[in-house]
């Protein structure tokens, strides 16, 4: 790990520069089969998530994600790729559903670094995100998030 600069607060972790406005994305279609698989798996019951015609009558007009299934989708993005680079964990996260995620849509999404701030702890590394994740139709969640990076102990690089 790198000691970071004062100035910009960058750290290096395997090889990546981590700093605020840092930011990372993904993309993922949101299937019919998927929303209906995730709910039954939770035991979620609600039709919204299984019954087409119920689906469609209601003021979605069609089928919707359960907020478990695109919270689980969104939390683990931030869990798969800072684990590539670090040991980390989630240690909070907070989420505004601002529009329902509908069958075959298309997600885009993304996290930045609000503040991280390397000094504050030592080995730990607190990281606080801004979320979000959009379709066609706009923004459908805002999310924050609180990570721990836990660098390696190896020498500094400066």
């Amino acid at each position: 790990m790198q000691i970071p600069s004062t100035e910009n607060h960058t750290i290096i972790l395997n090889e990546t520069s981590i700093y605020q406005v840092y930011s990372f994305e993904s993309s993922v279609a949101v299937s019919k089969e998927d929303i209906s698989k995730f709910a039954t798996l939770l035991q979620d019951e609600n039709p919204l998530h299984h019954d087409e015609a119920y689906a469609a009558a209601s003021r979605f007009g069609g089928i919707i994600a359960s907020g478990p299934h695109i919270m689980s989708l969104f939390t683990s993005m931030v869990a798969s790729h800072f684990s590539k680079l670090c040991p980390m964990v989630g240690t909070h996260f907070e989420f505004d559903f601002l529009l329902p995620i509908m069958s075959e849509d298309n997600l885009t999404m993304r996290w930045t670094i609000l503040t991280l701030d390397p000094f504050s702890k030592p080995n730990k590394i607190p990281v606080r995100l801004n979320g979000l994740v959009e379709s066609s139709r706009g923004i459908t969640i805002k999310a924050v998030g609180d990570i721990l990076l836990f660098p390696s102990n190896s020498p500094a690089r400066i």
